[in-house]
């Protein structure tokens, strides 16, 4: 028998009074000075509306279905589209940052996309995230990256828009595996997975900044670009940044080594205590990917092994990740629900 409901009325829903819980965490959250966001997409954040994709006779919910790879992809399309004019972003990423900071966030770390399918010869979601930067720079410190979302294939003049960009960034950031390829016979001109990080190093080292590397996303014991990271740091070189703490390479979600055997976790957890590199973890974007029923792997919940990390002091931080667009449509830019899905997920309080 179904319970009695009141009849639904226009507002019902009132101001939220907040759990017992909530409230423990955000006084500690806010003797701390507030929420730092480590991760997001600002650029493409509050894009769910079906105008964003009707171009191309979809929606982004229904795009949100899809693979990650074949969501990168439509991230063109979204280029293409009202997403990426100057009025929309303007108007898109300030309603944004008003929210995150109604949240608590006084820190957010965010890439920007930079690319030559973009207006302004890439440049246009880049020069306007800077204005809005400026503009809210007493409200909230944002710190931004450029973003290669396609990679660096030759002759496509995507690494030129990234250095253009990387001049006036607060660090780098790349996604290496949009450049791998398996054989020379499917090269399609890609750089390939290491010569896209070592392209970024190369330039991070020249203009003494951080690198964020987009790593392991795919929870699948197969995928190696942790391990490929550690390796190459045996010959490459880390950026020197003058009075700057903590680590200056930090690997984003790094999902993958969770699906390792303990053996493998632990060489992992090793090569990252060794070259000093951070993982940014993004529970509500991890716990979102397909997982594909034929893998096997230890059993685990798609996301970093938190625990274990902070155990062994490997340096942690949080980011929401994508903000209600075609990748997390779910995802609304509030640390405390980040770290509240965080905290069931590893089962932690």
């Amino acid at each position: 028998m179904l319970r009695e409901k009141a009849p639904l009325k226009r507002g019902i829903i009132g101001p939220r009074e907040i759990s017992e819980y909530d409230e423990m965490f955000l006084s500690l959250v806010f003797e701390r000075g507030g929420f730092y966001n480590a991760h997001g997409h600002l650029d493409r954040a509050g894009t769910l509306k079906d105008v964003y994709l009707k171009h191309i006779n979809t929606t982004p919910l229904a795009a949100s279905l899809h693979s990650l790879p074949v969501k990168q992809n439509l991230v063109g399309d979204l280029h293409n589209g009202i997403a990426y004019t100057e009025e929309d972003l303007r108007e898109r990423m300030a309603r944004v940052i008003e929210r995150l900071i109604s949240y608590g966030t006084t820190g957010l770390a965010t890439c920007i996309d930079v690319s030559p399918d973009i207006r302004e010869d890439g440049l246009l979601a880049w020069r306007i995230a800077r204005e809005i930067k400026e503009i809210f720079a007493d409200r909230i410190a944002i710190r931004l990256g450029p973003h290669p979302i396609f990679g660096f294939k030759d002759g496509t003049g995507r690494w030129d828009v990234y250095q253009e960009a990387a001049k006036t960034s607060d660090f780098l950031t790349c996604l290496p595996e949009k450049d791998l390829y398996f054989d020379e016979s499917v090269r399609d001109s890609k750089v390939g997975f290491r010569k896209h990080i070592r392209m970024v190093f190369d330039l991070a080292c020249e203009l003494g900044k951080e690198v964020h590397l987009h790593l392991d996303q795919l929870n699948d014991p197969a995928e190696k670009g942790t391990k490929t990271l550690i390796e190459g740091l045996r010959w490459l070189n880390q950026p020197a940044i003058s009075e700057h703490s903590g680590p200056a390479v930090w690997a984003i979600h790094m999902l993958s080594p969770a699906a390792y055997s303990e053996k493998d976790f632990a060489e992992v957890v090793d090569g990252l205590l060794e070259h000093n590199i951070g993982v940014i973890v993004c529970a509500t974007a991890g716990l979102s990917n397909r997982q594909p029923r034929p893998i096997n792997a230890p059993t685990h919940n798609s996301i970093t092994r938190v625990l274990e990390l902070i155990k062994c002091k490997v340096p942690i931080l949080f980011g929401t990740d994508n903000i209600c667009d075609f990748f997390v449509p779910q995802a609304n830019g509030d640390m405390l629900e980040e770290l509240k899905v965080a905290g069931l997920s590893i089962r932690f309080p």
